[in-house]
């Protein structure tokens, strides 16, 4: 028997789904009439000079004692959020919580519709042993899936992708890659000393692409490794490979905007042309967070960045021109990560540290 049960809207039982509605002007308003304070007891102040008001109007969920890693987005009425040990469901009204089944732990996830979800993470072997570990939700229960492949695998699953039911990318650190076909599994090694595979995508032909790191320098990162792989139907191919000095490629980021590849670095957001990064916009007076970056087409692109002027961290929409102030990070918003947006509407996560809980948002444009 599946074990899952609901979450209904009961604001008064506070083990449950404590929802509340709010708009982002009167949530901005109140930020500015209250005074934060730091840990060295100072003012916590607001700069907006530049910058367009908000252009999104916003309401959250809380659910309390979760810390969602991420989420897909099928439509309004179906959502999908991951736990280390549940697959969360949104149906519109409440949040249904399906148990992962023991040993295994979410860690990414993936879908193509509500009957075809994908879980990659682990199964627990001991106290101090994991081996890599692939789910499919398929609307009423999990599917296991068997990795046949135990050469020099890592513990997890850190990354996966659903291109279709037959096409499925998954990566692991040690420079691990695999290709899942909906029965077995296709191994490709590369480097063991990438610091991990980051999120796969596509470019606006289809063509798969990853990118990977790889730190240089101990203690103090001397030099980072920034490299572009393509999968050419048969096996993977680095197409794009820089050196940067410093701490600099700890800024370096790749998702996809619409149908195409764009990455972060420093204060840029630049677009892959198939070979290099063409610069398409840069930040002002603010840089940029990885976490956040997401968009649904050039001229609206949602990132995290901290101020420049106030010190603040806020979650930012350029559309195209300019660049507006959604959100401002506090005790109650934190670290927030937007796993959906279209030319209309935006949902993010957040995390509230101090009282465990995550927040679901959702933007309206005004």
């Amino acid at each position: 028997m599946q074990n899952s049960y609901s979450l209904p809207f009961n604001k008064n039982n506070h083990t449950a789904l404590n929802k509340h509605k709010f708009f982002l002007t009167v949530f901005l308003s109140l930020i500015i009439s209250i005074c934060f304070y730091s840990c060295t007891d100072e003012i916590v102040t607001v700069n907006n000079t530049g910058f367009d008001s908000a252009r999104y109007n916003w309401e959250s969920d809380t659910i309390n004692g979760q810390y969602f890693y991420d989420a897909v987005f099928i439509d309004t009425n179906r959502i999908f959020l991951l736990t280390i040990s549940a697959l969360y469901e949104y149906d519109g009204v409440n949040y249904i919580r399906h148990y992962m089944p023991y040993p295994f732990g979410g860690y990414c996830i993936s879908g193509i519709d509500a009957n075809n979800i994908y879980v990659g993470g682990y199964n627990v072997i001991s106290n101090s042993q994991s081996s890599p570990a692939l789910k499919k939700w398929n609307g009423a229960a999990f599917e296991d899936f068997t990795i046949a492949d135990t050469s020099d695998r890592s513990e997890y699953f850190h990354s996966i992708y659903s291109k279709s039911q037959n096409e499925h990318w998954l990566s692991s650190p040690k420079g691990k890659v695999y290709k899942f076909d909906g029965s077995n599994f296709q191994g490709f090694t590369f480097d063991t000393n990438y610091w991990y595979v980051n999120s796969f995508m596509k470019d606006e032909y289809g063509n798969i692409y990853f990118s990977s790191k790889i730190y240089e320098g101990s203690p103090l990162v001397t030099n980072t490794i920034i490299e572009m792989h393509k999968y050419n139907g048969s096996a993977w191919q680095t197409v794009y490979s820089e050196n940067l000095g410093g701490g600099l490629g700890g800024t370096f980021f790749t998702e996809n905007i619409g149908n195409r590849i764009y990455c972060t670095m420093d204060r840029y957001i630049s677009y892959f042309n198939g070979s290099d990064f063409t610069d398409h916009i840069t930040s002002e007076d603010f840089f940029f967070i990885d976490i956040g970056f997401a968009g649904s087409s050039p001229g609206n692109i949602f990132i995290s960045g901290f101020s420049l002027l106030d010190h603040n961290e806020y979650l930012y929409n350029y559309n195209g021109t300019k660049w507006s102030k959604e959100f401002i990070e506090n005790e109650d918003f934190q670290n927030f990560t937007v796993f959906y947006t279209s030319e209309n509407m935006a949902y993010a996560l957040s995390y509230d540290y101090l009282n465990d809980r995550s927040i679901v948002l959702k933007g309206v444009r005004k």
